[in-house]
């Protein structure tokens, strides 16, 4: 066994806990029948690895599993596969990988599930398949780096709270005299050797620090279009941290470490708490009208419990401190719709929805003068939309004179420009917190 029963609690804990877990599952995302498929595979794969017994058919579900993770997840879905194929080369145990009883009758069941699909898919669509398959024009297309960095952001947000506390114990034990020393005494050994020297807990690291690698590099340049990957990055990052987080409730280790990440979270969830609360009673009273329903239970959890928290650690409460986490994500899960349209709100999607209705229903052209949040309106409006990325006023001006009956939707603050010109060439047909709908004013 390499987790002993309350390590596989903490570590269950922390994964489902998470803010992405918690948000796919609520909405019932298609991203989370690709990322449970992965999952499963990786956690066979883990069994092959670990266990001495029944190799051969854990190896068979790993790549029964991982069939499924690709008609699911596409090209993405052999990550299972390739991790474990990079645990054995750590390992240096790739001779066992490659058995006849494991890999030839793991490779027939893999291919029996995934082949006929993707056949069928090149008969009858040719190589485009392929090419969509695997967004190659994401890959030729000039390295933008706003791509992982947005990535980044969404990662970390999706492991929130847990990543405080991820990012602090991974460098305090980046950073301890034992590791630094077993790496340069192990430098002369085989891989095989440097494995047979860890122990069980230290190996089921390195296994989930192989996953987190091998995930994290196409997740940076697809996250966004593929939310499964992101997923798939919270379950590595879940095992190593339960393994830290275990070692501190047990053994008061990385102490500090989680003293600081809690502190450090827990004090940002009490300010945004006082901003939600004053800002309220402000100018921005109109744009927070949409929490008015979880106001009072959003500054208590946001308040109340990090207080808590702040305290426990303090005094040392080990298991009440990661409690506290647990009933905080557990209490955010009840409010989750309300946050999401509030979101959605704040973003101006709600607006652009109902501005795409709106022009739908009239049977008006419509064009967008704004460079993000498109999907929504090409949904609801249901015909071809002109975008435009670049708001500029002679532009804005010339397509609503030579459109007189099309909508067209900008942000507001690009409206205050023209507003500033005193021009009166438009009306103003609905507005939102962020975008607006206007027309050219008929005379």
């Amino acid at each position: 066994r390499v987790l002993v029963k309350t390590h596989a609690f903490i570590t269950a804990m922390i994964f489902i806990s998470s803010f992405g877990v918690l948000l796919a599952a609520r909405f019932s995302s298609p991203d989370i029948l690709a990322a449970v498929s992965a999952l499963t595979a990786v956690l066979f794969g883990y069994n092959a690895v670990f266990s001495k017994k029944y190799k051969p058919v854990f190896y068979c579900l790993m790549y029964l599993f991982s069939a499924f993770s690709v008609l699911s997840g596409g090209i993405f879905g052999l990550l299972p596969l390739i991790s474990v194929f990079s645990i054995h080369i750590l390992s240096g145990s790739i001779k066992e990988f490659f058995k006849p009883v494991n890999f030839i009758f793991g490779f027939v069941l893999f291919s029996a599930i995934a082949a006929p699909w993707h056949l069928f898919m090149l008969y009858k669509y040719g190589f485009s398949y392929i090419s969509s398959s695997i967004e190659t024009s994401a890959v030729i297309s000039p390295f933008d780096a706003k791509v992982p960095l947005k990535v980044l952001l969404v990662s970390a947000a999706a492991f929130f709270p847990w990543i405080f506390s991820f990012a602090a114990i991974l460098t305090a034990a980046a950073w301890n005299k034992d590791s630094k020393y077993f790496l340069y005494c192990n430098s002369v050994y085989s891989l095989k050797e440097r494995w047979l020297g860890l122990k069980k807990s230290e190996r089921f690291i390195a296994a989930n620090i192989a996953l987190f690698v091998i995930t994290l590099f196409p997740a940076l340049i697809f996250g966004l279009k593929y939310p499964f990957l992101i997923l798939l990055l919270i379950f590595p990052a879940s095992c190593i941290s339960g393994v830290f987080w275990y070692r501190y409730i047990t053994k008061i280790q990385y102490r500090k470490s989680i003293f600081i990440s809690s502190v450090v979270l827990n004090l940002i969830l009490i300010l945004f708490s006082l901003f939600i609360l004053f800002a309220y009673n402000t100018r921005l009273y109109e744009g927070l009208q949409g929490l008015k329903n979880i106001l009072a239970p959003l500054v208590f959890v946001f308040f109340i419990i990090p207080v808590i928290n702040i305290f426990t650690v303090i005094v040392k409460g080990k298991k009440t401190a990661f409690s506290a986490n647990i009933i905080l994500m557990l209490s955010l899960s009840f409010m989750l719709p309300e946050i999401l349209n509030f979101t959605c709100s704040i973003s101006g999607e709600n607006s652009l929805v109902r501005f795409a209705l709106e022009a739908r229903m009239n049977d008006a052209p419509l064009a967008a003068f704004i460079s993000s949040n498109k999907n929504s309106i090409e949904y609801y409006y249901d015909n071809p939309v002109e975008f435009k990325d670049r708001f500029e006023e002679k532009e804005v001006l010339k397509f609503l004179r030579e459109n007189p009956d099309a909508y067209v939707i900008a942000e507001i603050k690009d409206m205050l420009l023209l507003e500033s010109k005193q021009t009166d060439e438009y009306e103003l047909l609905d507005s939102g917190w962020k975008y607006c709908l206007i027309q050219y004013k008929q005379k």
